[in-house]
């Protein structure tokens, strides 16, 4: 071998360590300000024994663990009907006796009962639906476009899009398939590895977000791609989701909820607003 070309291997050598490193550096910097999403490829190793026997204990929908409804004063005795959703129908912001489905009650002179859960999907109110014996025959559905995110994943650790993604709140999720859905409970028993498996179909760990591995030129190129191409995916509120071409699947996913939702309803001789 030549020293002319131990040289040349030499440079192309150093040449592509100082580019690692000077891309190593841009990607820190680049998640620690939000600009690009990186998440370590042992994420889910990272969960701690803590969280596993914690979330072990959870509800099949994730959370709570009680399937109650939201308790509130002065309502008519006579339960007419259930509401479901998240936050937006629990009335997480406003006292129990301010929330819309409880003004809803009074104004009806009969009890909507509230069975609003924050931070669920659409995908976990249909099931609690499901789930619950619910009275009357009125069913609501509050739909916010959040639902419609929350529905495309298997948990919060991406979807809440943090700056440096850790693992929560594991969650059932469904996919489309064949002119239907496919359920994906939590898994039991809930493992490091069962957790991982169960991301399979989360649309921010494959689709929105980058593994921090070797090379890592190449995930600052794939990272950067996606910021540019799915711009709107880093954003919160993005009324993208309600298309049924949107690639998460989520607008045909929440018509195909919706109409699951309204077929229960029909059968317990209910109606669907």
């Amino acid at each position: 071998m030549t020293r002319d070309f131990q040289f040349r291997i030499i440079t192309v050598v150093g040449l592509v360590v100082v580019l690692e490193l000077a891309c190593w550096i841009f990607a820190t910097s680049a998640e620690r300000f939000g600009i690009l999403h990186f998440y370590p490829s042992d994420i889910f190793a990272r969960v701690t024994d803590d969280r596993l026997a914690r979330d072990s204990q959870v509800s099949p929908l994730g959370w709570p663990s009680d399937d109650s409804p939201r308790p509130a004063a002065s309502e008519p005795g006579t339960i007419c009907g259930s509401a479901f959703g998240d936050s937006f129908t629990y009335g997480g912001e406003v006292e129990a006796e301010e929330a819309w489905v409880h003004l809803i009650s009074r104004r009806l002179g009969c009890k909507i009962e509230n069975y609003g859960v924050g931070g669920y999907g659409i995908d976990q109110a249909v099931l609690r639906y499901e789930r619950v014996a619910t009275g009357g025959n009125v069913v609501i559905l509050g739909a916010f476009v959040e639902m419609l995110r929350r529905a495309v994943a298997a948990s919060g650790t991406f979807y809440a899009s943090s700056p440096r993604p850790f693992y929560t709140n594991i969650k059932p999720y469904f996919t489309l398939e064949a002119g239907g859905l496919r359920l994906h409970p939590i898994p039991k028993p809930l493992t490091r590895e069962s957790i991982a498996a169960h991301h399979a179909h989360d649309y921010y760990m494959h689709e929105i977000w980058t593994g921090s591995k070797f090379p890592c030129a190449f995930q600052v190129a794939h990272a950067g791609y996606i910021r540019v191409a799915r711009r709107n995916d880093y954003h919160l509120l993005s009324d993208g989701y309600w298309s049924v071409s949107h690639p998460s699947g989520s607008g045909l996913l929440a018509r195909r909820l919706i109409d699951r939702l309204a077929q229960t309803a029909r059968e317990r001789n209910g109606r669907l607003v």
